[in-house]
């Protein structure tokens, strides 16, 4: 008999440091979520949300919805975006990312 390992969602919570795993999720979109979490570390107990929101794609999908207006970010939308400061407060390496992605796209593919 296998046991196959559960895998466990969890962030740090933003008051101790500690663990705070997802309790539930919520739909609030088709492309964002809102996240429950609560902090383990019994001493704060800290419950909070978090959201998860879908910004673009990176190769566009095969059975696309209609309704949904997600952009496909392409080698020169990347540059575009990397070089327009963020309002939604990016982790510094967003940027790293971003080139990184945009060099993978330049190297020509072999045929």
């Amino acid at each position: 008999m296998s046991h196959q390992r559960q895998r466990v969602h969890a962030t740090s919570c933003p008051h101790c440091g500690g663990r705070a795993l997802i309790r539930t999720s919520k739909r609030v979109t088709p492309l964002v979520r809102h996240i429950y979490y609560r902090c383990e570390n019994g001493e704060c107990g800290h419950d909070f949300v978090a959201q998860l929101g879908i910004l673009y794609s990176l190769r566009p999908s095969s059975c696309p919805d209609p309704t949904l207006k997600l952009p496909l970010l392409t080698a020169m939308t990347l540059q575009a975006v990397a070089a327009v400061p963020s309002i939604t407060s990016e982790p510094p390496e967003f940027a790293a990312m971003l080139q990184e992605l945009h060099d993978q796209e330049a190297v020509p593919k072999a045929a």
